[in-house]
């Protein structure tokens, strides 16, 4: 089965792009439950929603929801504080949800075509859940959690990825110009981004010897 993982669904943007180049199926991971209910209702059967966040371990964690801008909640307790989005009158509401991880994702539903995580700067716990290179991925990064991005490519790196791009942005159907090594990805990485301005973002992908393209 042509299989995707989406983890950070939020409404089904992606998910929807993903059944437009011929994914079969798609679990769709949210742990925000009205956004998780919304994705069940929008695509039905085609989908297994599951509303729990992506961890590096299973249990429970506290998540933080931004009423204001659902898109922007998160996990991680920087983001919520030392982010582009921490404004001092914007309210969040703490809440506790069950994790699962990638490696689980995998022995439930099988090994994917490629795995997308955008979870609002948990991207780093969320691939440490991630154990072997079972697929191509591809991750959001955010400039203040440079310390982060570098500790995820060593990480993904030591799991045998080997050749990585970058783009600005998230725009699902964009793909990398050029791409490179891991050491020079971090390089880029560091030279690109500046934790202090907090406003470049994009994703970047990340892929083994034997994957000929990305979708």
């Amino acid at each position: 089965m042509n299989l995707y993982f989406d983890i950070g669904a939020n409404k089904g943007d992606y998910t929807k792009y993903l059944f437009s180049i011929g994914a079969e199926k798609v679990i769709c991971v949210e742990a925000n439950a009205y956004q998780a209910k919304n994705i069940d209702k929008r695509f039905g059967n085609s989908v297994t929603v599951i509303n729990k966040a992506i961890s590096n371990n299973s249990g429970s964690i506290k998540f933080y929801i931004c009423p204001e801008c659902d898109v922007v909640s998160s996990c991680d307790e920087q983001w919520r504080t030392n982010s582009r989005f921490s404004q001092p009158d914007r309210n969040w509401v703490e809440t506790t949800i069950d994790t699962i991880t990638i490696d689980e994702l995998v022995k439930l539903y099988g090994i994917p075509e490629h795995i997308k995580v955008d979870v609002e700067g948990y991207e780093y716990k969320a691939l440490l859940g991630m154990t072997q290179n079972y697929s191509q991925v591809r991750f959001e990064w955010s400039e203040e959690k440079m310390e982060e991005i570098v500790l995820t490519l060593e990480h993904l790196i030591k799991l045998g990825y080997n050749t990585f791009g970058v783009i600005a942005g998230d725009t699902y159907h964009i793909q990398p110009d050029e791409f490179m090594s891991g050491e020079d990805m971090i390089q880029f990485m560091k030279d690109k981004c500046d934790p202090s301005r907090k406003e470049l973002w994009g994703m970047i992908f990340c892929l083994r010897n034997e994957d000929a393209y990305v979708k």
